[in-house]
């Protein structure tokens, strides 16, 4: 599965479970930077929600984990809270559960 449909699983997701969908798509959260958080769930509860693609190739992590550190660092540092969900968790149900928790 794409990225793009991975979003679109979660958003699905969301509604299935009854739970709210994020206030915005593809939040510019940085000033200078271009970087973006897939999803945003405003004040009070300032929630990013990353959904990562790409998790395994040849046996390989296929994403630059220092580049993503720093970008997740950074919104943390911002007073962002930060979910990140596979497709594996979207699709075993792990995902929506964290969400319940994080949201009620």
């Amino acid at each position: 599965m794409s990225v793009s449909d991975l979003e679109e699983l979660f958003i699905y997701q969301l509604k299935q479970s009854g739970l709210p969908r994020p206030d915005t798509r593809e939040f510019k959260f940085h000033p200078t930077r271009r970087w973006r958080a897939d999803f945003l769930y405003s004040e009070p509860i300032n929630l990013c929600v990353e959904i990562e693609g790409g998790e395994w190739v040849n046996g390989r992590h296929n994403r630059n984990l220092a580049k993503d550190a720093e970008k997740y660092n950074e919104m943390e540092l911002m007073g962002y809270r930060l979910l990140r969900f596979t497709g594996s968790m979207l699709k075993s149900g792990m995902a929506m559960e964290q969400m319940r928790r994080a949201l009620t």
